[in-house]
């Protein structure tokens, strides 16, 4: 439901229709307030994941520690000798 009338917003629309049909993940990045959330929305709901849950993650609010936990679980080193 974009308004796509500029060549520029056609451009990227195709490129969220092409990482809709792709079964991976796709990686989001620009400055603040360029409408990175509605291309993510965008993409999962043309996706086959449609029905599935949609959950927006802002990355700059986490820190780095915080943010691979969160998205790569959380994994604990075994200490000992070896």
């Amino acid at each position: 439901d974009l308004v796509n009338e500029s060549p520029a917003i056609k451009k990227v629309l195709k490129k969220v229709q092409k990482a809709s049909e792709r079964d991976g993940a796709v990686l989001i990045t620009g400055d603040p307030g360029t409408g990175k959330g509605l291309l993510a929305g965008a993409i999962h709901y043309s996706s086959s994941r449609r029905d599935s849950s949609f959950i927006k993650v802002n990355c700059a609010a986490l820190g780095e520690p915080v943010l691979d936990s969160e998205l790569f679980g959380h994994t604990s080193q075994a200490s000992g000798g070896g």
